[in-house]
C-alpha cells in the first residue's frame, strides 16, 4: 500500500509505502461468563452476571437474557449488520457494553423459573466474534426448623426450590402450648403466631417454634364463706400443668361436709382431702351444710299436760321448752328421755343448747285425795254419796265409826253427800268438813254438795232423840 500527502497549495509529498502482511483474524477469548447466587435489592430479586473477554483489539460485548431486565438499560443504537450473532432462543433483555470485564445486576422476573439463560457475543475492532452461553436451573435453599420447649414442629429440608410454600404445624405436647415462630431469614428477624405457618422459601432460613408450659390458677373457698379458715390448698408447683395439688377441708363442729365442688357445681369428691393433677384453671369450693336437729316433745299421759318448744333447730341453738299441767289435778314429775325412762330435767320450763336430735316426754301424775268419813257419835248414823239427790253408794254404813277412801282428783271435783240415820233414834245435826290445811266448813243441809281440793275429813254429826 502507498500513501501520498498533499498540502493546501497542492504540493505533493514523496510517496510512502508499506507492505501489509497477515490481517487480524483471531476472535476474542471469553474467559469468564457466570451467574451468581440469588440476591435481593429490597424485595426485588436479582443475580450478578459477570463476564471477561480478552483481545488485543477489544471493541465491545453484547449480552442477552431470557427474562427480567438489567440495572442499566441499553442506550446505544444497535446496527444489525454489525451484530451477526443473535440468541437462538427468545430473549427478554439486551445490553451492550464497551467493557471487556464487568459485573452487572440482572433483575429477575421469576427466580422460580425452570431455567435462567444468558448469551454473550464479544467483538474486536476487526469484527471477529466470540460467543458463549451460561444457564442456571433455578435456586434452592436450606430451611432449618427446630423448637424450644416440648412439642414438635415438623421437618425443614435442604435444596428447597425458590418460591416453595412450606406448611409448618406446631404441635405441643400435653401441658405445653405454642407461643410463636421465631424466623431468621434474608429479611432479618421476625415472629409469627399463626399456626399452621405457611412460609415461602426465598432464601436460607431458620425457623424456631417456641413452646411454653401451661400454668393454671387454682383457688379454694368455702361455702358458707365464713368457714374459709377451715380450707387450704397445697400447690408446691404454683399451678404448673401436670403437677399434683391438694385441697384440704377440716371438719367443722355443727357442719356436715358435703364435698369439693368445681365452679360448675360438679361434685369432685366427698372426701375431706382432694388430690388432683393440674390440667386447667380451677376454683374449688368446700361445701358445708349447717346441721339441724329435731326436738320432739310429748306429754304422758296426753291429757295431763301441754308441752311447747318442739321443732327443727340449727345445731346447738338455744331452745326453750315448757310443760304445763292441763289442770290442778295434774302434777309435773319431770322431763324424761323418750324410750329410756331416764330423768333428764326436773324443771318444767328450761333453756338448753340443742346439739343432737332429742325426744323428751313430760311426765305428769294425776293428784288423788284421801277423804276420811266419820259418824259422830260413832255408830249413830252413816254416810252415802248422792246420786241426783238419791242414795247412790254407801260409804260409811250405820254402826261403823269411820272409813277412808282415796279418789282421783278429777273424780272428786264436787261431792254430793247424804246423811243416813235411824230417824226414831237420831236426828241430823250438821256436816263438818276439814281440809288438810286445817280449814273447817260447816253445813246444816243434810244433802250438801262440797268442793274437795285436798285431803279432807268429813264428819256427819247426829243428835240422839230422847237424850
Amino acid at each position: 500500500a502507498t500513501i501520498v500527502g498533499y498540502d493546501s497549495a497542492g504540493n505533493m509529498s514523496e510517496p510512502w509505502g508499506m507492505e501489509i502482511g497477515n490481517t487480524d483474524t483471531v476472535a476474542p477469548t471469553i474467559t469468564q461468563f457466570e451467574i451468581s447466587e440469588l440476591m435481593f435489592e429490597g424485595d426485588i430479586p436479582y443475580v450478578e452476571l459477570t463476564w471477561e473477554a480478552t483481545d488485543n483489539c477489544f471493541d465491545f460485548v453484547n449480552i442477552w437474557v431470557n427474562q427480567g431486565s438489567f440495572q442499566k438499560p441499553m442506550v446505544d443504537v444497535i446496527e444489525t449488520a454489525a451484530i451477526p450473532f443473535e440468541p437462538p432462543e427468545p430473549w427478554a433483555a439486551f445490553q451492550k457494553s464497551k467493557s471487556w470485564t464487568k459485573t452487572v445486576k440482572w433483575y429477575l422476573e421469576d427466580p422460580a423459573a425452570e431455567e435462567m439463560k444468558a448469551w454473550i457475543a464479544a467483538y474486536d475492532i476487526c469484527c471477529n466474534e466470540a460467543t458463549s452461553t451460561v444457564s442456571r436451573e433455578g435456586f434452592a435453599f436450606d430451611l432449618d426448623v427446630t423448637w424450644e420447649g416440648e412439642g414438635w414442629a415438623g421437618d425443614g429440608g435442604e435444596g428447597i426450590p425458590y418460591g416453595t410454600v412450606v406448611k409448618l404445624t406446631a404441635d405441643p405436647t400435653p401441658c405445653w402450648f405454642f407461643d410463636e415462630w421465631q424466623i431468621t431469614d434474608r429479611t432479618g428477624y421476625s415472629t409469627s403466631s399463626e399456626n399452621p405457618l405457611e412460609y415461602t422459601v426465598t432464601g436460607d432460613a431458620s425457623i424456631v417454634a417456641i413452646f411454653e408450659e401451661y400454668y393454671y390458677d387454682l383457688t379454694v373457698s368455702a361455702s358458707p364463706s365464713d368457714l374459709i379458715e377451715y380450707v387450704s390448698l397445697d400447690d408446691p408447683s404454683a399451678g404448673k400443668c401436670g403437677e399434683v395439688a391438694t385441697a384440704t377441708a377440716e371438719e367443722v363442729e355443727c357442719y356436715f361436709f358435703e364435698g369439693w365442688y368445681d365452679s360448675e357445681d360438679v361434685l369432685l369428691t366427698d372426701e375431706l382431702t382432694y388430690a388432683f393433677t393440674i390440667e386447667e384453671d380451677l376454683d374449688l369450693v368446700a361445701w358445708y351444710t349447717l346441721i339441724q336437729y329435731e326436738l320432739s316433745l310429748s306429754a304422758s299421759p296426753t291429757n295431763g299436760g301441754i308441752v311447747t318448744g318442739a321443732g327443727t333447730y340449727d345445731c346447738c341453738d338455744e331452745v326453750s321448752i315448757t310443760a304445763e299441767a292441763t289442770s290442778d289435778c295434774w302434777e309435773f314429775l319431770g322431763w324424761y328421755l323418750d324410750g329410756e325412762r331416764e330423768l333428764w330435767e326436773t324443771e318444767a320450763a328450761t333453756d338448753f343448747d340443742l346439739c343432737e336430735d332429742l325426744e323428751l316426754v313430760a311426765w305428769f301424775a294425776e293428784k288423788s285425795f284421801t277423804i276420811t268419813y266419820v259418824a259422830s257419835p260413832s255408830q249413830s248414823g252413816g254416810i252415802a254419796i248422792s246420786d241426783n239427790g238419791n242414795i247412790g253408794s254407801i260409804i260409811l254404813p250405820t254402826g261403823q265409826a269411820s272409813t277412808t277412801r282415796t279418789y282421783p282428783c278429777s273424780y272428786i271435783d264436787e261431792l254430793g253427800l247424804i246423811a243416813i240415820f235411824a230417824a226414831d233414834s237420831w236426828r241430823f245435826s250438821k256436816w263438818i268438813v276439814e281440809d288438810e290445811g286445817g280449814a273447817v266448813e260447816s253445813f246444816l243441809n243434810p244433802l250438801p254438795i262440797v268442793q274437795i281440793t285436798s285431803d279432807a275429813t268429813i264428819t256427819a254429826v247426829f243428835d240422839s232423840i230422847g237424850g
